[in-house]
């Protein structure tokens, strides 16, 4: 069910994002590829601690993003309904792996727009709900290991 709705839905919304610059910004050690001006495919390398020890290099295609946008909206919708009403407001960062399951690709969110968010993986601890991230397994379509960056109750909530 889920890879006929999957099918249906990129089928209907072509191969390509409307409006996609593909363009590399280049940064100290890294080079990444700018979908638009809210979302970035970042190297693997870039990812360090995120990724598992054993993990292998893999870079997505624009397809696997048009999948894990598709298949992520419709998670974040049925566990994090906050965040999918101001869904607009993030700014994503992509990173593929090769590891036990198959390929994986990493989704961080964030909603403060940080100067060097295209080079480098921005992570916040006990942040809210500006900060999020989930990773994806591209074979199977499956949406696994949401980690929610909520503050904690010794945290000040901020301004």
């Amino acid at each position: 069910m889920k890879s006929a709705l999957l099918a249906l839905l990129l089928g209907s919304a072509g191969c390509r994002w409307p409006g996609v610059a593909e363009r590399i910004v280049k940064g100290p050690r890294v080079r990444a590829l700018l979908a638009d001006e809210r979302a970035v495919v970042l190297p693997t390398e870039a990812f360090g601690d995120e990724f598992p020890v054993e993990a292998r290099a893999w870079t997505p295609t624009w397809e696997d993003i048009q999948r894990t946008e598709l298949l992520v909206r419709h998670h974040v919708r049925a566990f994090l309904p906050a965040a999918h009403a101001r869904w607009e407001e993030y700014r994503r960062q992509y990173g593929g792996y090769q590891g036990a399951v198959g390929k994986v690709l990493f989704v961080n969110f964030f909603c403060v727009s940080e100067a060097d968010w295209q080079t480098r993986v921005v992570t916040r601890e006990a942040a809210g709900d500006c900060y999020f991230s989930l990773k994806v397994d591209i074979v199977r379509n499956e949406v696994f290991d949401l980690n929610l960056h909520e503050p904690s109750d010794a945290e000040p909530s901020g301004p």
